[in-house]
């Protein structure tokens, strides 16, 4: 029962084995990838908030503790996603 619990959320079907001491008889290449592919547009997208913002304050006309507020809420969603997720997890 806790085994299929903990693959309930597999989308790509990964045909290795599990062996006795917890590590796989495979590398899940796709699984893998994705992780790969995230970190660098993760920050990606943290540089761009800087230039962003510069931008919006601008276009905005946003003080400085407007745009503050921005980049503190852009960070802090990180934060407050990953404490959500690991507490439903």
């Amino acid at each position: 029962m806790e085994q299929n619990k903990s693959h309930r959320f597999e989308f790509v079907k990964f045909r290795g084995r599990e062996l006795d001491n917890g590590y796989v008889n495979k590398t899940p290449i796709v699984q893998f990838v994705l992780v790969s592919l995230l970190f660098p547009m993760w920050g990606a997208a943290a540089s761009l908030n800087d230039i962003l913002i510069t931008q919006f304050k601008t276009i905005f006309n946003l003080s400085n503790f407007a745009s503050a507020y921005v980049q503190s809420a852009f960070f802090f969603r990180i934060f407050y996603y990953g404490h959500t997720c690991f507490i439903f997890n």
